[in-house]
């Protein structure tokens, strides 16, 4: 009898063992990826910080090489963001960041949103 009892013991421990190791995963998936939505809510931020400064050289660093975007000239890439800044023609009085949604899939996230800007061409 006893040792039946040390085996149910034995085999409730390792259960238990088991669903916190699991638990400790999901706790470590879910800050990483609270932290990766906290990282691109960041860049998004600086992003247009520096368009309203004109910094090309921080946009560069921040917009990936095959980024585009929709605005009120159309579909631009980021070399055309880029040039625009560069050259003057753009020029930005105000830009205010709208509703932000970063959802992440395993080792990749899609961040959308909104921004209400003042601007001249």
């Amino acid at each position: 009898m006893k040792r039946i009892f040390e085996v149910a013991l034995l085999g409730a421990w390792i259960t238990l063992l088991a669903f916190g190791q699991m638990a400790d995963k999901e706790h470590k998936a879910r800050r990483r990826k609270a932290r990766v939505k906290e990282i691109l809510i960041q860049m998004e931020v600086d992003g247009n910080e520096a368009t309203a400064r004109k910094d090309a050289a921080t946009l560069d660093t921040l917009i990936a090489d095959d980024w585009v975007g929709q605005s009120s000239n159309g579909v631009q890439t980021k070399a055309q963001v880029l040039d625009g800044l560069k050259s003057g023609d753009d020029k930005f009085d105000a830009i205010m960041l709208g509703d932000m949604k970063v959802r992440v899939f395993g080792n990749t996230a899609v961040v959308t949103d909104s921004q209400d800007v003042k601007s001249s061409h």
